[in-house]
């Protein structure tokens, strides 16, 4: 049976070639296939190393210059005209980085050409016989002044800059400005060249002090003054809350602003709470006060390293605890922190802390909160004299009384560098100018120098992805990762200046010819 199915026909062994073709063909597409996957992923690695490699750069403070201007004039002695340059009791730079302010022992504020030190105007603050300058204080941002006066009030008063873009034909005759010569100042306007088209005006609008505010009879040591974030360009009305120590007294003043839109005329109205100051020294003064907590509480700092928190929960302020910031020595310098939730205290052996106000859950103290120390980095090992927070982060810039500089990004306590300002004139404060790219230096002398500064991404390190972080707001470290600390209301708030400048850029582009004309 096995014959019957026998057909007589052979099996072919050879394979056609179109089947060998094919199986080639097909292998090498599968080959490149596999070899263009691998390599498009490798692509995507150096891609995304290249983009997190920023992350890892340190953050670098350039060289030092010296306002030549404002070092030579130092030297010579007081003489109270016009352009006498002095120590002055707060600084900062405008927003483009281009001119230089300062409040004067007498209260009044300086401006400054920052290219060659040129003095561009001189606001004086206009005072009763006998009444002086006894404290002051100056807004994170650069964009407010407050002084306490020996008579027990104080006065406040809006530092607004204003930078137009303008056409080269709006320029003065007198100023020269061009490529070869980018800046250039007059009567109080400094102007920066851009190129053919355009030239960035920028100036200081004149500085106009708020009616003295009485707070009591003895002289005002200690002053912290905080507008409130919810007036906007709409309202009427504005509200604002200024701490001060008046003698032996810890005042609190609720402050509303009304204006009439018909009359323009502005009503205010204060209501004044206070409480009991616990004198520590009595020679000694506050090193600060601060309204921590949205305000609602206030801290007094002392040079012997005593921390007193104050609540202003019921209707006055009260004591609810004292808390020792240096177990040896004392509190050298004293600042807030970006966003004023945190306390930072500079010590004499050279250490940074930073402290908050959180929920306190043994309930040792009467109101249920206490004063907790979230921060501490090793900065020196010398006294830190001076101390100042970063306008757009929490980055803190430190001296100490040796002319060292130090930047510590305080949520992670990471010391992110170390400079040594040169020269022998003794720096007793640092600030940071806009945007955190400059540092400005003042020395006891008045001489000022400036450094340029890469802060990088300070929140890059290992503890901040992958350890526990004390963030603001929040009562106790935790495994979590919060992109900002600074408040919300701030940040809306620098939005809305940025747009109000964007407009009237805009508007001056228009005037000059068109956005096409202008730009090229």
């Amino acid at each position: 049976m096995a014959g019957d199915a026998y057909t007589g026909l052979r099996r072919r062994k050879k394979t056609p070639w179109t089947v060998k073709f094919g199986d080639a063909f097909v292998s090498r597409i599968i080959a490149v296939g596999g070899i263009g996957t691998i390599a498009a992923i490798l692509l995507v690695v150096l891609v995304l190393v290249g983009t997190a490699l920023p992350l890892f750069r340190q953050p670098t403070i350039g060289n030092w210059y010296q306002l030549p201007q404002l070092a030579a004039e130092a030297a010579t002695p007081a003489s109270g005209a016009l352009g006498r340059p002095a120590a002055y009791l707060q600084a900062g730079l405008d927003d483009n980085g281009l001119m230089l302010w300062g409040l004067l022992p007498s209260g009044a504020v300086e401006l400054r050409n920052l290219a060659d030190g040129q003095l561009l105007a001189r606001y004086p603050l206009e005072l009763a016989t006998g009444v002086s300058v006894t404290c002051s204080q100056a807004a994170i941002d650069g964009t407010r002044l407050a002084v306490g006066l020996s008579d027990g009030s104080f006065c406040v008063a809006p530092l607004n800059f204003q930078s137009t873009l303008i056409s080269p034909a709006e320029v003065p005759a007198a100023v020269q400005v061009s490529r070869e010569s980018p800046v250039a100042a007059a009567e109080g306007v400094v102007y920066q060249w851009f190129d053919a088209n355009g030239v960035r005006r920028s100036t200081l609008e004149p500085l106009q002090w708020s009616e003295p505010l009485s707070l009591g009879d003895a002289p005002v040591s200690a002053l912290d003054y905080v507008p409130s974030d919810s007036a906007n360009l709409l309202s009427s009305s504005q509200s604002s809350t200024a701490l001060a120590v008046v003698g032996t007294e810890l005042v609190v003043a609720h402050i509303e602003a009304r204006r009439n839109r018909l009359t323009k005329k502005v009503t205010i109205d204060t209501q004044l709470e206070r409480g009991s100051l616990q004198i520590r020294s009595r020679d000694a003064r506050p090193l600060l006060v601060a309204l921590l907590a949205e305000g609602s509480h206030a801290v007094v700092a002392w040079p012997n390293g005593t921390l007193d928190r104050y609540g202003l929960a019921n209707g006055g302020p009260e004591l609810q605890e004292s808390q020792p910031a240096a177990v040896r020595g004392g509190v050298t310098s004293a600042g807030l922190l970006l966003g004023r939730q945190t306390l930072m205290c500079g010590l004499e052996d050279g250490r940074l802390q930073g402290w908050m106000v959180v929920q306190d859950p043994t309930q040792k103290n009467a109101d249920g909160y206490a004063l907790a120390l979230a921060h501490e980095v090793s900065v020196s090992q010398r006294p830190l004299i001076g101390l100042s927070s970063s306008r757009s982060s929490h980055v803190a810039a430190t001296c100490d009384d040796q002319n060292g500089i130090g930047l510590v990004y305080v949520t992670t306590d990471t010391l992110l560098a170390t400079e040594q300002v040169p020269g022998d004139q003794a720096v007793q404060h640092v600030t940071f100018g806009p945007d955190s790219q400059v540092l400005l230096a003042a020395t006891q002398e008045g001489s000022y120098s400036l450094a340029s500064l890469d802060l990088g991404h300070p929140e890059a390190t290992f503890r901040g992805y992958f350890g526990q972080v004390w963030y603001e707001g929040h009562d106790e470290p935790k495994y979590i990762w919060q992109s900002s600390a600074a408040t919300e209301v701030s940040e809306i708030n620098r939005l809305l200046k940025q747009h109000r400048q964007m407009q009237d850029m805009m508007k001056r582009m228009k005037k000059a010819g068109g956005l096409q004309n202008l730009l090229g």
